[in-house]
C-alpha cells in the first residue's frame, strides 16, 4: 500500500533507497508466497540511495533466465499466466526483457489497465502481464491531464525501443476469481510489479512525484 511506503515522518521510500528496519516473518504464510515479512516503521530509516548504474548491477545479478524459471510447474494460463494457491515456493522474481518491450494502455470501468508484451533470451513465449508498478502507473496518470492514450502509449514505447536495457520485477498477486470468471478455482495472477529501464524512462522520479 502506499501508506507502507512512507515512515512515520513522511519520508518517502523510493526505488534504489537503502531502508533499515526491523522486520519478521508473517505469521500464515500461504504458498506461493512465502517471501512476505512484515517491516516495523516506527524506527526504520533511509541509510542511502544507490546510484541507479549500481542498482540496475544489483538487478542483473539476481535475475532469472526466465519467468518460468520463477515459478516452475505450477505456471499455467500462458502468455497471461497464472499460478494456482497453495502450490510453489516463490511469488517473486526478475527478468530481464529484449528490448524492445511494448506497452498497451486502456481504460476499462473509469480505470487505467495498462499491460505489457514481453520475451526473454531464455523462452520462447511472449509475455502479456498487467502492469500495477506504482510509477509507471502516476507518471501515464500525470500526461493524461493533456495528452490521449495512444500518444503516451506511442512515446512510451519509443522510449523503449531506444534502451539499453529493461528489468521488470513480476509477482502474483493475492488468490482470487474475477467476477464472471468461467473457471472454478481461485488464481494468482502473473503481473508486472516494477519496470526499470537503462536509461531511467522516468528520470528518477517515483510514485510520489506524481
Amino acid at each position: 500500500m502506499r501508506a507502507d511506503l512512507r515512515l512515520p515522518d513522511g519520508t518517502v521510500i523510493r526505488p534504489r533507497g537503502v531502508l533499515s528496519a526491523a522486520v519478521k516473518p508473517l505469521s500464515r504464510l500461504r504458498r506461493p508466497h512465502p517471501e512476505d515479512v512484515a517491516y516495523q516503521r516506527a524506527g526504520a530509516s533511509i541509510t542511502g540511495i544507490l546510484p541507479h548504474e549500481e542498482f540496475l548491477t544489483r538487478l542483473e545479478r539476481c535475475c532469472d533466465r526466465g519467468v518460468r524459471e520463477i515459478y516452475g510447474r505450477n505456471l499455467q494460463g500462458e502468455p497471461r499466466a497464472y499460478t494456482l494457491p497453495d502450490r510453489g515456493s516463490r511469488s517473486l522474481g526478475t527478468v530481464r526483457a529484449v528490448v524492445p518491450a511494448f506497452v498497451s494502455l486502456a481504460e476499462r470501468e473509469g480505470r487505467l489497465k495498462p499491460r505489457l508484451t514481453f520475451r526473454t533470451t531464455a523462452e520462447d513465449m511472449t509475455w502479456d502481464f498487467p502492469i500495477v508498478d506504482l510509477a509507471f502507473c502516476g507518471y501515464v496518470e500525470a500526461r493524461r491531464s493533456s495528452n490521449a492514450l495512444a500518444v503516451i502509449e506511442m512515446e512510451l514505447n519509443r522510449k523503449w525501443c531506444e534502451c539499453a536495457a529493461i528489468y521488470l520485477r513480476v509477482g502474483l498477486t493475492r488468490p482470487y476469481k474475477p467476477p464472471g470468471a468461467d473457471w472454478p478455482e481461485e488464481r494468482c495472477f502473473v503481473q508486472v510489479i516494477a519496470i526499470h529501464t537503462q536509461p531511467d524512462y522516468l528520470a528518477g522520479r517515483c510514485w510520489a512525484d506524481f
